[in-house]
């Protein structure tokens, strides 16, 4: 068995003769050495390739530290400064590694296919990779067929199993996958193997430093580490309805010039106007909320002038813009999943965001919350701000270790918990109560204010936690709970204060 690691430098333009395909520039192949590994024969052995796959994370937000640097130490986070130099290589996690049989010419009639998949592997966390070639394994191409065989490793943004499907596609570009060929192992340089181990030289997803393949990593660093949290880690069906299908981060956007979800597959993202990807996990809330509760379009919102975001006359919102409280409840469930997805299993919705002192509430009882950084106009409209409701999802979901107390508002503050799919069931669960409950208004378009925090609180009081489904002493332990968080985070929803 031998180990060839090739550590020539990248553009070098020794060729090895066993390349007898027509090459491509170095610049298309993933910015890898073109250089191929090369070994000696040994009969009737499998052929064990091997390798790792980084990306350059300059995300300002993300789960950097469940990667790993090529050092094998844990990944951190390293803003992007604008210098256009920074490297900061983790392994490509999650990212597919596709493994092809390669033939100089395609033609059927004797057995040749330019490219005859083999099979792949998911990369793992520190960016390696592996794939075993059986030495029962023969090229049918009567041409080659005496030869070695060559292989080629294509690496995609893409990911699909049983438990999610997901990808970076190009809308330039056809709406393409992301994918890049190895620079040591393609079309144009084939790795060929006869048995042994083929350790390639380590990669990095990129034609060119800052290139949309390199931002295009990170949109799917992003959205793999969310998928993780929601869909594997804590059992949010991928497909709730049955139809719901892929999800497309769309890259660089030719529809949206600012991060935009539409329906319940498709993110778009534009350039970023500094250069590089920012990171977070705000439209996957909205990809889950949309799979969940189907019904967050416009016309929905019911009685909402000027459109679901127009309620302070100007079409956007903001963590403090009184809104709709419909829209409110949509963007402060996507700042909950940001959060939650960010700060993973500590139980909590990270640093001080939980406490009022930190992160003000908006507009409660004037009396009682000094705390609110403006003049408080509307008492006790908490529900109408993104803010409060991602403030009392995040509380609904922490732990008994992180009772954030506000004396200055009524209540005992946060004394429950429960779990992110918990969280995500109340909303499918509540909105197709309330859905039912406003058929009417739904049909004609309508009438209905739109589900916002308030219903979400009365679907779990009255209906999953009702006395005919838990019975009256644990639906009033509910009430007492569910009552402190809210008061404590500036909505009332109709319950008495506690």
């Amino acid at each position: 068995m031998n180990d060839h690691k090739n550590t020539t430098p990248c553009f070098n333009n020794q060729t090895s003769h066993q390349n007898r395909k027509r090459r491509i520039p170095a610049l298309l192949l993933a910015g890898l050495c073109i250089l191929p590994a090369v070994s000696t024969s040994v009969a009737a052995s499998d052929s064990v390739i091997t390798g790792k796959l980084f990306y350059n994370d300059l995300r300002t937000t993300g789960r950097q530290d469940l990667k790993r640097d090529p050092n094998g130490n844990v990944g951190v986070r390293v803003p992007f400064d604008g210098s256009m130099t920074q490297e900061n290589r983790l392994g490509a996690h999650k990212v597919v590694a596709d493994f092809y049989e390669l033939d100089a010419i395609d033609n059927p009639l004797i057995g040749c296919q330019a490219l005859d998949k083999l099979g792949s592997f998911t990369i793992h966390r520190n960016g390696h990779f592996e794939f075993t070639v059986d030495s029962s394994t023969t090229d049918p191409c009567l041409q080659e067929a005496s030869l070695p065989l060559q292989i080629g490793i294509r690496f995609r943004l893409r990911l699909c199993n049983d438990l999610r499907c997901m990808s970076v596609i190009d809308p330039t570009s056809a709406n393409q996958h992301y994918r890049l060929w190895s620079g040591h192992a393609n079309p144009s340089n084939p790795l060929s193997v006869n048995g042994g181990d083929y350790n390639l030289p380590d990669g990095i997803f990129r034609t060119a430093y800052g290139d949309n393949f390199s931002l295009a990593a990170n949109h799917y660093a992003s959205l793999a580490e969310a998928a993780q949290f929601w869909f594997v880690e804590n059992g949010v069906p991928y497909d709730p309805n049955g139809n719901d299908g892929e999800i497309f981060v769309n890259f660089p956007s030719l529809t949206s010039t600012k991060a935009q979800t539409k329906g319940d597959s498709n993110i778009h993202f534009p350039l970023p106007a500094s250069g590089w990807v920012k990171g977070g996990y705000h439209e996957f809330g909205h990809i889950i909320h949309n799979r969940a509760w189907p019904f967050t379009e416009d016309f929905l919102c019911g009685d909402c002038p000027g459109g679901k975001y127009a309620r302070d006359g100007v079409d956007s919102w903001s963590i403090s813009s009184r809104e709709y409280p419909y829209a409110a409840l949509i963007e402060g469930f996507a700042n909950f999943v940001n959060r939650a997805t960010l700060t993973g299993t500590s139980g909590d919705c990270g640093g001080t965001f939980d406490d009022n002192a930190n992160s003000v509430i908006y507009s409660a009882n004037p009396g009682s919350q000094p705390n609110t950084s403006t003049p408080v106009s509307r008492p006790w409209d908490g529900k109408s701000y993104a803010r409060n409701v991602t403030k009392l999802l995040c509380d609904w979901m922490d732990d008994g270790s992180h009772n954030d107390d506000d004396p200055n508002m009524a209540g005992d503050g946060d004394h429950f918990t429960a779990t992110p799919y918990s969280i995500w069931f109340n909303i499918r669960d509540g909105g197709t109560h309330y859905a039912l409950n406003h058929l009417g208004a739904y049909v004609a378009g309508f009438g209905s204010p739109g589900m916002d925090a308030c219903t979400l609180i009365d679907y779990y009081l009255n209906t999953r936690k009702s006395v005919a489904a838990v019975g009256q002493a644990a639906h009033d332990s509910y009430v007492e709970s569910i009552s402190d968080l809210a008061y404590n985070n500036g909505l009332k929803c109709g319950l008495a204060r506690p």
